[in-house]
């Protein structure tokens, strides 16, 4: 093998020293992003909805979403830890008080925008103490959404009979 080969095969395995760790990092980064982050389905905006805290019945049950002292907040108070949410996003805490049977995947909060949310996998009593929201009544439920709509929708069985509006009084 000549010098001048053996140079250019140096500079080869010097280049690829220096690029493949990036493009490994970029591939791996591309793989391991979380569906949170990526935007939920998109439905239309429901044109009927009362406002959070009114009752509505439908077929003899009566529904009724309620806030606590705190709709929107960014950090959430677990046992012995702490969850933030990443920029752009805010936890919203609400609870539906009805005498229906309701399943998790019943309730959606759907943006201004039309994005819709399905409610976090939580513990009930993380919900009802970092939302402070009324004790043992209802259903409680937490998402975790884009904080810039200036409103939201939460929906219970796609119904728009049962849609309340929520305003965004979360301070950026």
């Amino acid at each position: 093998m000549s010098g001048k080969t053996t140079d250019q095969t140096k500079r080869k395995w010097l280049i690829f020293l220096i690029f493949a760790p990036g493009v490994f990092f970029i591939v791996y980064w591309l793989a391991t992003q979380t569906s949170d982050r990526v935007t939920g389905h998109t439905v239309e905006l429901p044109d009927q909805y009362v406002s959070l805290g009114e009752q509505v019945e439908v077929k003899g049950k009566y529904y009724q979403v309620r806030g606590g002292k705190n709709i929107f907040i960014n950090t959430v108070d677990l046992s012995n830890n702490r969850a933030v949410a990443e920029p752009g996003r805010v936890f919203v805490g609400l609870v539906l008080v009805t005498d229906a049977k309701i399943n998790q995947n019943d309730v959606q909060l759907i943006d201004a925008l039309g994005r819709s949310y399905n409610p976090l996998d939580v513990d009930k009593s993380v919900v009802v103490s970092n939302f402070k929201l009324p004790g043992n009544e209802g259903y409680p439920y937490m998402f975790k959404v884009n904080d810039s709509p200036d409103y939201y929708f939460i929906q219970v069985n796609g119904d728009e009979r049962l849609t309340w509006l929520i305003n965004n009084t979360y301070q950026r």
